[in-house]
This record gives C-alpha cells, sequence and structure tokens, in this order.
C-alpha cells in the first residue's frame, strides 16, 4: 500500500488523492484509467509497487514527458512498452527506449509519431524485421535508410519499402524484380512507381501483382518515365 503523502489539494482532487492511497491495488489501477486523473495524482502513483497501475500511468494522456521519462526506467517491460506508445513521451525519452531489450518496446518506438528521425535510421537496423518494417513506415524515416532495407532479407520489410511514398525510383525499379509476388505487389501499388515500371508489372506472373497496377493507374499514378 502506498504511504500516505502530504500533496496540498483542492476538494475537487481530494477523492482522486484518497483513491491513489487506497489499499487494493486494482482500485489504484482502475484510478489511473480514469480519463480525468489529473497529473498530480498520476504523479503520486510513479512509484506504485504493481506493475498494472504503472502501466495505466504511462498510458495516461496526462502524463507529463517528466513523468513518461520516470517511468521509462521502470524494470517492467510493460511499463516501457506503454511510455514508448504514449505520444506525449519526449523524442529523447524515446531514443532511450530505441535500445531496450524487449522488441516489442522497440516497436512502439516506431509507432509513436514523436520519434526523431535519427531514432528511426537507428530502428531501421533493428536486428527484428517487426522492428525494421515498422519504421520503414514512419513518416520521419529517409529515403536513404529506405534504399538500404529495399535489400532486407525480409520480404515484409521489403514490402513496405515498395510502398512507401519516399523510396527513390530506382530501389523501386529494383524491388519491381523481386521475387516475393507481395514485394512487386506493393511496387505495383505505389503512385510513385515509374510508367515503364509499371508497364513491366501490368503483365506479371501474379494475379496479385497486376490487380495491384489496376488499382493504381489513371489520375493517381505517376506519369514519370
Amino acid at each position: 500500500m502506498p504511504r500516505p503523502t502530504t500533496i496540498s489539494v483542492n476538494s475537487e482532487n481530494r477523492l482522486f488523492v484518497l483513491l491513489a492511497q487506497d489499499e487494493n491495488k486494482y482500485v489504484r489501477r482502475t484510478l489511473a484509467q480514469n480519463p480525468d486523473c489529473p497529473t498530480a495524482v498520476l504523479n503520486l502513483m510513479k512509484d506504485d509497487e504493481y506493475e498494472a497501475v504503472l502501466q495505466a500511468v504511462a498510458q495516461h494522456e496526462n502524463a507529463t514527458t517528466a513523468l513518461l521519462a520516470h517511468l521509462a526506467k521502470s524494470g517492467a517491460e510493460w511499463v516501457r512498452f506503454a511510455v514508448a506508445a504514449n505520444r506525449k513521451t519526449s523524442s529523447k525519452t524515446l531514443n532511450g527506449l530505441a535500445s531496450d531489450a524487449n522488441s516489442f518496446v522497440r516497436k512502439n518506438v516506431t509507432l509513436n509519431p514523436s520519434a526523431s528521425s535519427a531514432t528511426i535510421t537507428r530502428l531501421c537496423e533493428d536486428a527484428n524485421p517487426y522492428v525494421r518494417s515498422a519504421a520503414a513506415a514512419h513518416t520521419r524515416v529517409l529515403p536513404t535508410s529506405l534504399s538500404a532495407l529495399a535489400a532486407d532479407p525480409d520480404p515484409f520489410v521489403r514490402a513496405v519499402v515498395g510502398g512507401s511514398g519516399k523510396t527513390f525510383s530506382k530501389d523501386l525499379d529494383a524491388l519491381s524484380t523481386d521475387t516475393n509476388e507481395f514485394v512487386r505487389a506493393s511496387v505495383a501499388g505505389n503512385p510513385r512507381t515509374r510508367r515503364h515500371t509499371r508497364e513491366s508489372l501490368a503483365v506479371d506472373t501474379s494475379d496479385r501483382v497486376r490487380s495491384a497496377v489496376a488499382l493504381v493507374i489513371g489520375s493517381r499514378a505517376s506519369t514519370a518515365a
């Protein structure tokens, strides 16, 4: 049970403070899940002994960047997982979590719009293909990183590159002859794919690839040769 606090609160928040110190961990977790829970009360629970309470605090939209930075140091991986997913987490904290031992934490960093371009560049080189594929889909990914991932051994990663609006034309050309039909289909459905490449894909042996061409041709497709 948390120790009593001496925090000064107004009458409106007294019930929040009371329940933040409740002896039952499920009550405290439920309080942390309340969307109206004030930041000051969330701070009261930042060192709670129950992991699920900390996870709920880390998920809360009222959590501050300082509180999230504190929770990022938690020994509980699902707490760090929640911190990595919170859009209020600072880019500095996310950069630290990009080195987390847990791949689910690292993947959540790649899904966070607050992650910096430098962090996403690092995660494009991650050992886990699911992390690399998510990094390739981030809005801050660099075309040079996508170029390197165009030769990735994992076809799912290459497929993400093939469908990206940031991928260099030369890499789309190369991926259009990939041995995996899902990769070729991603290139075929990319509006940025050049005309001569799209024409080659229009006669691909795979129905999936030709269907992708059929969906994109017209005003949305690139007219570049």
